[in-house]
This record gives structure tokens, C-alpha cells and sequence, in this order.
């Protein structure tokens, strides 16, 4: 199967990722924003379900849904608790952007029972800057993105910030 470049690669919040493929425009986005740009084809989605989804389509035209599940690394239940007993964490939330049934899935795994989910960047700002007002905060994320520069600068007495990535696989 041949690979071809993709160019012409854009995002935008709330809209998903485009790009050109061969001539041809391909886009990449959630249920959500489909259904709002091509209500006539939402018959063409599959059932509602767990996990996480992107809807793909070609020149506009719905072209398949692509289904995947996140997976906390092992150690994810045992930090929160460790949080918790340790340095007497009081409360732990999950600010996320993607779909309920999936952050509820993800919380159970971790042991965090305070969801927000479908938000959007902005919406997670305001909450961690509430959040940061009323007490001392540290927030964490799964990747670069989780600490953008406009985020509260950490001080020593009301919050720190940190992202992480995934473990990179072994050298081959």
C-alpha cells in the first residue's frame, strides 16, 4: 500500500484536523461537529459507544469512524492514591475534552471521581484558575499541550503545573 504526504495540514478548536492527500481533502473530527456541518448524513454514523472516535471524511463526504480506547499506564490508580494517603490530597478532578462515557471510563481506572468532561481549553482554564484561587493546586497532564503558556505561572504557595508523555518506546 503506497503512503502519500499529507500538506496543507490545519486545526482548529472544535473543528478537528484537515489536510490534502493526492488532491483530495481529508478531514478528521469528532461526532459532534459532523453532525452540525452534515446533519443530512448522520444516519451514515455507527451507534453511539465506549471510546474514543474520530469521524473521517473525504472532500466533505463521510468516509468511515475510527474507534480507539485510551489506556491509563498501570501505575495511574496506585499515584492517586498515593496523592491522597501520602500527601493528603483532599481532592483530585479530571479535566478533559473528550466524551463522557469515556472520561467516566478513564476516572474508574485511575480512581478519580470528580469528572469534567467535554471541555473545551478555555472551559479547563477557567477551572484551574478557580480552582487555583481558592486553594493550593498542582495539575498535571498527559502531554505538552495540558500546560499552555497561558495557564497560571505556578507560585510557591498556590500552584504548580506539569505535563507528561507517554513512555517513548525501546530503541530498536
Amino acid at each position: 500500500m503506497a503512503v502519500h504526504e499529507a500538506t496543507e495540514i490545519s486545526e482548529k478548536p472544535r473543528e478537528g484536523l484537515r489536510g490534502v492527500v493526492v488532491g483530495k481533502t481529508i478531514e478528521i473530527t469528532g461526532r459532534k461537529q459532523f453532525a452540525a456541518r452534515r446533519p443530512d448524513a448522520v444516519t451514515l454514523l455507527p451507534p453511539e459507544s465506549s471510546g474514543l472516535e474520530c469521524v473521517v471524511m473525504i472532500e466533505g463526504r463521510y468516509a468511515g469512524t475510527y474507534r480507539f480506547r485510551d489506556t491509563p499506564r498501570r501505575e495511574g490508580a496506585l499515584f492517586i492514591r498515593h496523592l491522597r494517603s501520602r500527601h493528603r490530597i483532599s481532592r483530585v478532578m479530571l479535566l478533559s475534552g473528550d466524551r463522557e462515557l469515556e472520561v467516566r471510563y478513564l476516572s474508574e481506572l485511575v480512581g478519580v471521581r470528580e469528572l469534567h468532561d467535554e471541555k473545551s481549553p478555555k472551559e479547563k482554564l477557567a477551572i484551574v484558575k478557580a480552582q487555583t484561587a481558592r486553594n493550593d493546586t498542582l495539575f498535571v497532564g498527559d502531554g505538552i499541550n495540558d500546560a499552555p503558556p497561558s495557564w497560571p505561572r505556578p507560585s510557591a504557595s498556590r500552584s504548580a503545573r506539569t505535563a507528561m508523555s507517554p513512555p517513548k518506546p525501546p530503541a530498536r
